[in-house]
């Protein structure tokens, strides 16, 4: 029966361990998810700040809890969903420029659905499209 318990555990940790890894993007995702998300000038900014909101409203299955010009973010994943939650930050870096930074998690230890890694860098890519 130990023996039993240790290969189901080992299995499970291997699993907990790679289903969220940056090491299974592409390499197309894989640059997106490395590129800082930058937007310069109001009108550029107000478009990825838009877009964020409707990315979040439109995939997320938990509402959005705060909403303002720093920060979007949804009700925290709990119970040990796979589900994700969001929270997309913009940080002041110079006059009129913005760095976006994005958050996902879940509160599964067997890993989040969608992909963590896949979904920050999906997030991006909708962003800046």
């Amino acid at each position: 029966m130990k023996v039993f318990v240790l290969v189901v555990a080992t299995f499970l940790a291997g699993c907990a361990s790679t289903s969220n890894s940056v090491d299974d993007l592409s390499p197309a995702m894989r640059a997106i998810y490395d590129e800082p998300l930058i937007c310069k000038g109001e009108e550029q900014c107000d478009l990825y700040w838009d877009r964020a909101s409707f990315y979040i409203n439109k995939h997320s299955k938990y509402k959005i809890q705060t909403f303002n010009d720093s920060l979007i973010q949804t009700y925290s994943p709990t119970g040990g969903t796979p589900s994700v939650g969001y929270n997309i930050s913009r940080e002041p870096m110079t006059k009129g420029e913005y760095r976006l930074w994005v958050k996902v998690w879940c509160d599964n230890m067997f890993g989040c659905y969608p992909h963590v890694h896949k979904e920050i860098a999906n997030v991006k890519k909708y962003i800046s499209r």
